[in-house]
């Protein structure tokens, strides 16, 4: 396991409780591993520049679908 460095982390009440109960709903084993999880998610999504990379395939079949009919309904206005 590589070194960790200690630093505060200033949040409001309702964040720290939020982030303690999803952690505990993730079963992370500490807050610590899932906030390094949520960051490492984020910053993975960040480096992909394509939310679409990050949404179930369902969620993302159902956009491009959308996203075909209303480019469709534009050409036929035009």
């Amino acid at each position: 396991m590589s070194q960790k460095e200690k630093f505060a982390l200033y949040l409001t009440p309702e964040m720290k409780a939020r982030l303690e109960r999803h952690y505990m709903e993730d079963g992370s084993c500490s807050l610590t591993g899932f906030i390094e999880n949520a960051i490492n998610f984020y910053l993975d999504y960040l480096s992909a520049n394509n939310a679409g990379l990050f949404l179930p395939s369902s969620v993302q079949s159902y956009l491009d679908g959308r996203q075909d009919q209303l480019e469709q309904r534009d050409g036929d206005d035009g």
